[in-house]
């Protein structure tokens, strides 16, 4: 529900926050090109094994996603990560900042409306 909407907007704001997985990001939104982690890291500059962390972070943020090419892999830009992020973007200014004293789940709260209901 909305507690669970935060988290994940959190996630996501974390994962952007990086300079390095900016970069990384700005990479892998090239059309048509998907990146093995050692191109990226020669063009960053940094090492592999900090390319992958920084992967790691972008994937479990469902902004980047990896693809098998044979034995290796490699990296692209989640398909509809850009729209879906803007969608969630509206849906945050939306509701995200609605004025909530209660900070548990939803379905716990003691005033009997959802974040959804408000949201319409």
């Amino acid at each position: 529900m909305m507690n669970d909407f935060l988290l994940q907007m959190s996630e996501t704001f974390k994962a952007l926050g990086d300079p390095t997985r900016l970069k990384i990001l700005r990479m892998v939104t090239t059309k048509g090109k998907n990146f093995y982690v050692a191109e990226i890291a020669e063009k960053i500059g940094i090492s592999t094994s900090a390319v992958s962390q920084h992967l790691k972070v972008l994937k479990n943020a469902r902004i980047v996603e990896a693809v098998r090419d044979g034995f290796h892999t490699c990296y692209k830009l989640r398909e509809g990560a850009i729209n879906l992020f803007r969608k969630d973007i509206d849906r945050l200014i939306r509701i995200g900042f609605l004025a909530c004293d209660f900070d548990g789940p939803c379905s716990e709260c003691p005033h009997g409306k959802s974040c959804a209901e408000l949201e319409a």
